[in-house]
């Protein structure tokens, strides 16, 4: 067997044992909103890292909308899974990644993880620095099995 077939072989059977990890089913909605000073925060990136040993997890993502308010997603899922996360939340101000009204799912995603990744971001934060640094965050969150118990509001302080 020649080395790229191998190698083919190998991402292959990685990319299916990961992706038999988890299933739909295991994802909980969650959701919640987001306000800065008690104003309804839009457009922002919030993050749900999981707050286990490295390596175990999965973490969850959602941009805020309209009057503050975000459904997490992870991967191609809806929802996160149960477990406990530190939650992070980040706006720049200025151009940013955008997400236009009507964008496919594939889009959403693709401009979700440029605004974790930080690409495309201007250099001005409008959320204060600790709330997205996962060391120094002060919200957790523990997503349950009971999707009604999944609704995580935080109220960010602007110091």
């Amino acid at each position: 067997m020649t080395s790229s077939r191998i190698s083919t072989l190998l991402v292959l059977s990685l990319a299916v044992g990961i992706n038999t990890g988890c299933s739909k089913t295991d994802h909980i909605p969650t959701s919640g909103t987001i306000t800065m000073d008690g104003t309804p925060l839009e457009g922002a990136n919030v993050t749900f890292v999981p707050n286990t040993k490295p390596g175990e997890g999965t973490a969850a993502a959602a941009i805020t909308g309209e009057g503050g308010k975000y459904t997490l997603k992870s991967g191609t899922f809806d929802g996160a899974l149960p477990g406990p996360y530190k939650v992070v939340v980040r706006k720049m101000e200025g151009e940013g990644v955008q997400v236009k009204e009507g964008a496919s799912e594939e889009d959403e995603q693709l401009a979700m993880f440029d605004a974790m990744m930080g690409r495309g971001m201007a250099s001005k934060p409008v959320v204060p620095l600790h709330y997205s640094d996962t060391t120094r965050t002060p919200f957790e969150a523990e997503v349950t099995a009971n999707a009604e118990e999944n609704q995580f509001d935080f109220n960010i302080e602007n110091q």
